[in-house]
């Protein structure tokens, strides 16, 4: 029966080959334990869940990771919702204290998953799971604006007696870091737009060239072939005289 299973191994998901593969070897050496380790369980991550654990990097980077047409946004979603708790976690480990550099990726990070769950909601039907994902994204979010506070608050020991109120100045540093993103996105966006209208315009000068290269062609060819046309009529003209 395996045999026949494997007939068909080809039309199967990754997670069901390996499962087949594994069981198929156990059957055929009658050794579990060998096909177990030949054949080790290994969670399948998909092609959207890969892309969005690369980006982490960029995006704690405080740099842009667009999510490209054909993904699945409720994957990248899940993905980013988990490393943005890692990353979190991080900071809890070390008291939730942390610098300015490590607030401005969380802070871009936070935007990167609010853009990907604004286009989950275009969705109505997944009205109920853009919920789930904003009050766990908002959740992460309060563990953040409690950092920003922190943070303030030590540089006002540092720096002497300030006017402001340490919520106050978190919530003034915490504007200006979304503005500083959304800014810095905005940029490497239009950045990525004029990279492809120079793309477009250079396509289209290679285009006009062809097109141009063979009308000349044409041209040549239809003048060669009126030559001929007068060379073969002065022939006949001269074999009737």
């Amino acid at each position: 029966m395996m045999n026949q299973v494997m007939t068909q191994y080809d039309r199967l998901n990754p997670e069901a080959q390996q499962e087949c593969l594994r069981l198929w070897l156990a059957v055929n050496t009658d050794d579990y334990d060998l096909a177990q380790r030949w054949v080790p369980d290994q969670p399948y991550i998909s092609d959207s869940a890969s892309w969005a654990q690369s980006m982490v990097g960029t995006i704690m980077e405080n740099g842009d990771a667009s999510v490209k047409p054909g993904y699945n946004i409720k994957e990248v979603i899940e993905t980013w919702l988990h490393q943005y708790a890692k990353q979190i976690a991080a900071v809890e480990q070390v008291g939730g204290v942390t610098d300015q550099k490590t607030l401005t990726g969380l802070g871009n990070f936070s935007l990167h998953i609010k853009r990907a769950i604004a286009r989950l909601a275009q969705d109505r039907t997944q009205k109920q799971q853009v919920k789930i994902y904003s009050d766990d994204l908002g959740n992460l979010d309060n563990l953040v604006k409690a950092y920003a506070q922190r943070l303030a608050e030590s540089r006002q020991q540092q720096n002497g007696q300030s006017q402001l109120d340490p919520k106050d100045a978190a919530k003034i540093q915490a504007t200006m870091l979304t503005a500083q993103t959304k800014s810095n996105i905005a940029k490497q966006s239009a950045a990525q737009r004029t990279a492809q209208r120079q793309i477009q315009f250079e396509q289209k000068v290679r285009q006009d060239a062809v097109e141009h290269r063979q009308k000349l062609a044409a041209t040549d060819l239809e003048h060669a072939a009126s030559i001929q046309r007068n060379r073969l009529a002065s022939v006949d003209e001269g074999t009737e005289v």
